[in-house]
């Protein structure tokens, strides 16, 4: 009996079981980028596309973006939060086979709880596939060129509005990076199409 006269039953947290929600799980990702990667990711939390069991945070760059560094950090973060699904967002840039290689077999080691997307030849031929067909857009310079093109002033900001997209255009970019045509050794953004459609929740 508490001092207000109520009964208090013992053992129970101050929430009912109807407020009660089940815990999310975490998901961390670990971008390569400061504003275009971490922008998108946090779009599909505004537009409510992420699964509701997930808990989604986005690590910005830290200025070390290399792969070797990410990787280390990702480990980091990894033996940190045991719960957590931690993704490794980047572009194959400069990178040589062999870290790339390594990102890869170290996600196998751990593939319960962490995801690997590499996008070629960088992330933002992903976000095109949102919009239009990418076939000959293989270069940075000429992504470049078609990002400012639907997104004036793009170049200068690097922070992707996604204007005029809903869950449709992320399917849209989903299906498209999954074609063969689109799986090529200067075009591919499998990882990320992989990576989305994992943690969006599904088309109603």
């Amino acid at each position: 009996m508490s001092q207000s006269g109520k009964t208090v039953r013992k053992g129970l947290s101050r929430f009912s079981s109807h407020q009660y929600k089940r815990a999310r799980r975490p998901i961390i990702l670990i971008v390569e980028g400061k504003n275009s990667e971490p922008a998108y990711f946090d779009w599909l939390k505004q537009k409510s596309l992420i699964k509701e069991d997930f808990n989604l945070k986005v690590e910005k760059s830290t200025g070390a973006t290399s792969a070797k560094n990410l990787l280390s950090r990702a480990e980091r973060i990894r033996k940190n939060n045991p719960e957590a699904i931690v993704c490794v967002v980047l572009d194959r840039d400069r990178n040589s086979s062999e870290i790339l290689d390594a990102l890869r077999k170290w996600q196998l080691q751990h593939s319960a709880q962490t995801r690997v997307a590499i996008s070629i030849p960088k992330f933002e031929i992903f976000l095109l596939m949102h919009y239009m067909s990418v076939d000959g857009l293989n270069t940075p310079e000429v992504i470049d060129a078609t990002m400012e093109k639907i997104q004036p002033g793009y170049k200068r900001q690097k922070l992707p509005k996604m204007v005029g997209c809903g869950i449709e255009n992320v399917y849209q970019a989903i299906d498209a990076a999954k074609l063969k045509k689109n799986q090529l050794p200067e075009r591919n953004a499998y990882d990320l199409a992989v990576l989305v459609e994992f943690l969006i929740r599904e088309k109603v």
